[in-house]
């Protein structure tokens, strides 16, 4: 297993370590945990050194950028490839980059990102935050801000990923909220715009006036632990009231309200419109016994690969790629899935393998008929504008002036589906039609339904004057999606009322202006055509 002829040179690189000699007396010996042995600094740079401080920045961009793990420095190999490549490098461990880079995090990334946070003007620093357990079951918390410079460049950072050890109760998200934001960056409540987070109702209950609620003076710690340890050092004082305590006082008492101002603080919180669409897509599915168990076949399918890779492997041979998995909180995925599954390849090596399984022990016990299958591409095809809305409304760019016209000519595009001769799946687009109107329009499309009286997250995206400004201000669109008869509108907001209240926004912000700048808009180019039409395809043919 060890060749000391090959290797030979190892333990004079990196150091003596048993790992490195072939000295086992049993099989156990040769799989015995082992501590590497530090290697050896003598005759290194020192730490002040050029070429040893080039070496350990760029450590710390290995680590921060290409996100590689710490203990990697203290690995063998690249102990060995640094010691071939320059003897003279002093190696350092964990622990010391660590520090080193917590140094410097705060010293340059906080810092700077401080600089530039006061420079935003007033409600211009826009934050996402999200909340999500990993595999671990560890609960972490994100919060994202994003805004725009001076010289109209967008830009977004991650200012915060914590990990959250709390209930995931609103008090305690404020609470972390409010420390990344106010604490880490000195950021002020008058800062921030907006705030986009799930649809919890933890998380809207996070952002309103009543939480966290207000913590008094009296539950702040007086500087000393016990007052009766200090109560014979008064013979010490030279008066008995400092002016250093009334200044002390002062500060304390500026810091609470301070704090105060920013917990009680109500914040605008905008939902998570991806969110809601993926809730649209659960409840439609859900309402439908016939393409719920559709639905769970497909995963049960996914499940007998997933648990036998011989099958698995041959399926693929044959079509030439895999299937789709379907995420359980990503109801869109389940158009991927249905999209694979109707590939011709794909369908016809399913066919052929879950043909070979019956003559086994453990055959799978799911099978497709066509009528499956058609029901498969009508899923799809019915599914297909969601999927395209949630990319569109989760891309990495400015997509509050998306969120009228994507929602808009998805619901359009549904409704141009046709879906005659299957029942089942007439009744999945009546139902995708309502759901999209019950969150996003202005009334419920059927209230006398049992179903209906539940208590559900709505947005109408008609009656948000946020929204309607920022499709008004975007050049792509502006009062189309104003104009004709529109269900998730129901004739709430015209082009004409649209164009009024841009104007009443634009005069009651003139005043605020003390310069007025002229500035070229770019005429936004439409992307070249598709063989499908996109969302945005249904607004435009109505201008």
């Amino acid at each position: 297993l060890i060749h000391p002829e090959e290797f030979g040179s190892e333990e004079r690189l990196a150091g003596a370590s048993s790992k490195l000699s072939g000295n086992y007396s049993t099989i156990t010996d040769l799989f015995a945990k082992c501590k590497w042995t530090s290697p050896s600094n003598s005759g290194s740079y020192s730490s002040t050194h050029p070429v040893q401080s080039r070496f350990i920045q760029d450590l710390i961009d290995c680590i921060c950028i290409d996100c590689l793990p710490l203990d990697f420095i203290q690995r063998p190999s690249f102990i060995k490839l640094i010691r071939n490549l320059n003897s003279q490098i002093r190696l350092v461990s964990r622990t010391t980059l660590s520090r080193k880079i917590r140094t410097q995090f705060k010293t340059e990334v906080q810092e700077k990102l401080k600089k530039v946070f006061r420079s935003i003007e007033n409600r211009c620093l826009h934050v996402m935050l999200d909340l999500w357990t990993d595999r671990q079951k560890q609960s972490i918390l994100g919060i994202k801000v994003q805004f725009i410079t001076k010289d109209w460049k967008i830009q977004n950072y991650t200012i915060g990923f914590r990990h959250f050890t709390q209930r995931h109760d609103a008090p305690c998200i404020r609470r972390v909220f409010d420390s990344v934001l106010h604490d880490t960056y000195g950021i002020k409540p008058e800062n921030v715009g907006f705030i986009v987070g799930d649809n919890a109702s933890n998380m809207i209950a996070a952002f309103k006036s009543d939480y966290p609620p207000e913590f008094p003076l009296h539950d702040v710690d007086e500087m000393s632990d016990d007052t009766d340890q200090w109560e014979d050092m008064e013979e010490f004082s030279d008066c008995e009231d400092s002016d250093n305590t009334d200044i002390e006082d002062k500060i304390l008492s500026d810091v609470i309200t301070e704090l105060q101002k920013f917990k009680k603080s109500s914040l605008t919180k905008l939902p998570c419109f991806c969110h809601l669409l993926q809730l649209v897509i659960k409840d439609s599915i859900l309402s439908n016994t016939s393409v719920k168990e559709l639905v769970k076949s497909v995963k049960t399918l996914k499940s007998f690969f997933h648990n036998s890779p011989f099958w698995y492997s041959k399926l693929k041979a044959i079509a030439g790629k895999g299937l789709v998995n379907q995420a359980d909180t990503r109801w869109n995925t389940v158009q991927s899935v249905m999209e694979r599954l109707i590939d011709p390849k794909v369908r016809e090596a399913l066919d052929t393998v879950l043909r070979e399984t019956m003559a086994t022990k453990t055959p799978c016990k799911v099978s497709f008929s066509c009528l499956d299958y058609n029901k498969m591409e009508i899923m799809s095809n019915l599914l297909s504008p969601l999927t395209e809305a949630t990319n569109a409304l989760q891309a990495n760019h400015v997509t509050s002036s998306l969120v009228i016209p994507v929602l808009t000519g998805a619901y359009k595009a549904i409704l141009d589906v046709n879906v005659e001769g299957d029942a089942d799946m007439q009744e999945l687009k009546q139902a995708l039609l309502s759901s999209m109107q019950d969150r996003f329009g202005l009334t419920i499309s059927n209230p006398t339904e049992k179903s209906k009286k539940r208590t559900i997250v709505r947005q109408s995206i008609y009656s948000d004057e946020n929204l309607i400004l920022a499709t008004m201000l975007d050049p792509r669109f502006k009062s189309i999606c104003f104009n004709g008869e529109n269900i998730l509108n129901g004739g709430q907001t015209s082009a004409v009322l649209a164009t009024k209240m841009l104007e009443e926004k634009y005069q009651m912000e003139k005043g605020n202006l003390e310069t007025a700048v002229s500035q070229t808009v770019e005429t936004v180019e439409e992307n070249p055509a598709t063989k499908s039409k996109s969302l945005l395809h249904h607004i435009r043919e109505e201008k």
